[in-house]
């Protein structure tokens, strides 16, 4: 795909269904994110997966209470 109809063809998802992603799927995308480049391969990112009861008592923390009805 060329970066034109990539970036054309992007979407931001804010609604999200109630279907558990299966746990291999997540190990998956994790390590494959794990892969991505980052500057001087320094990797400074961590990855924190929800599941269950964890989602909903953690899952609007980045968000700030007065933002998080209008999500």
């Amino acid at each position: 795909m060329e970066l034109r109809a990539a970036i054309r063809a992007r979407r931001m998802v804010r609604a999200f269904g109630d279907a558990p992603v299966a746990p291999e799927l997540v190990d998956e995308l994790v390590d494959l994110a794990r892969r991505a480049p980052s500057a001087g391969n320094t990797q400074p990112w961590h990855f924190v997966v929800l599941a269950g009861d964890d989602t909903a008592a953690l899952g609007g923390v980045p968000l700030p209470p007065a933002r998080r009805a209008g999500v």
